[in-house]
């Protein structure tokens, strides 16, 4: 079990220096909050990329409406 925990200690250590910036479209972007967690003997790599995302909404389109009105009798 010490060797596996040291093994995942290396990766770790790899995962952070790899994973601090990731480049997005061109554009490096740092991770935040990483950290590990050893659970049941598996190594869990945590690490967040906070990226503002623009999204351009389309106008909504008003659909055409025709309306034929007629008057009886020639009184309104």
């Amino acid at each position: 079990m010490g060797r596996e925990r040291e093994e995942c200690h290396e990766v770790a250590e790899r995962l952070f220096s790899c994973l601090e910036w990731i480049c997005v479209g061109g554009v490096p972007v740092r991770g935040t909050k990483r950290n590990i967690e050893f659970t049941d003997g598996v190594l869990n790599f945590f690490v967040n990329y906070d990226l503002l995302v623009r999204r351009e909404e389309k106008p909504e389109r008003m659909e055409e409406i025709a309306e034929e009105v007629s008057v009886k009798n020639g009184k309104s």
